[in-house]
This record gives C-alpha cells, sequence and structure tokens, in this order.
C-alpha cells in the first residue's frame, strides 16, 4: 500500500508540474499581428511623402529676386540705393543656402531684396556729376 501511495504522489507532483508547464507555455505565446496589404502600405508612403512636401520650403521667389539683383547694372544706380541692394543682397545668400531655412525667413528675404530693387534709383545727368 505504501508504495502504491508513493506512485500516486508521483503521478500527482507529474501532473501538476504538467499543468504549471502548459501554464507557462499559454503565457509565453504571442500573437502574431497579421502583416499589412501591399495597398496599406502604398497608401501610407504616399500620406508620407505628401506631408514631406508639405513641409518644403519654396526658394523660388528668392532665388529670382537673386537673379534680378545680380543682372543689375550697378553703375546705373545711386550710390545709397546701390549699397543697400548690396547689403539686402548680401543678408539674403545665407538664406537661399541655408537647408533648413523656414518659409518665413525665405518670404522675408525675398521681400527686402524686392524692396531694395524696387527702390534703386536710376543715376540721371544732374546727379552723375
Amino acid at each position: 500500500m505504501q508504495l502504491l501511495n508513493k506512485k500516486l504522489t508521483t503521478v500527482q507532483k507529474l501532473g501538476t508540474t504538467s499543468n504549471k508547464l502548459k501554464s507557462k507555455q499559454k503565457k509565453s505565446t504571442t500573437k502574431t499581428t497579421p502583416l499589412p496589404k501591399q495597398s496599406e502600405i502604398d497608401a501610407t508612403t504616399k500620406a508620407l511623402q505628401d506631408a514631406i512636401k508639405a513641409l518644403a520650403v519654396d526658394k523660388t521667389a528668392l532665388q529670382n529676386a537673386i537673379n534680378t539683383a545680380n543682372s543689375k547694372r550697378k553703375e546705373e544706380y545711386t550710390t545709397q540705393t546701390r549699397k543697400a541692394l548690396e547689403d539686402a543682397l548680401a543678408a539674403v545668400t545665407p538664406v537661399n543656402t541655408n537647408e533648413t531655412a523656414t518659409q518665413s525667413k525665405v518670404d522675408e528675404a525675398t521681400r527686402r531684396l524686392e524692396e531694395a530693387i524696387k527702390n534703386l534709383a536710376p543715376l540721371t545727368e544732374k546727379n552723375q556729376y
């Protein structure tokens, strides 16, 4: 009878150990997330590309103003207005080359340069002498 009780105790211990192992296996298994569909990936990619484009700074107007300023024959304008144009051009060039410049900085630089161009006063016969 003692032998039978020992075997029964051993079987019960084995059963308890087996149940503990099964419980651990259930806890350790992770649920797998299904992979996204290609159409979902494409839509997300397009959304990111659109967001990046929206963040892009447009320097077209600034570059056009710089080109206009550089095309002016400086000897045809008064010293004061020519100097103002040169100062404005020197101030906007770093903005144009700065890859992290904000749109508001670019717009302000464009406005300053366009104003200096507009204010150029041509030399007349009277003020040439």
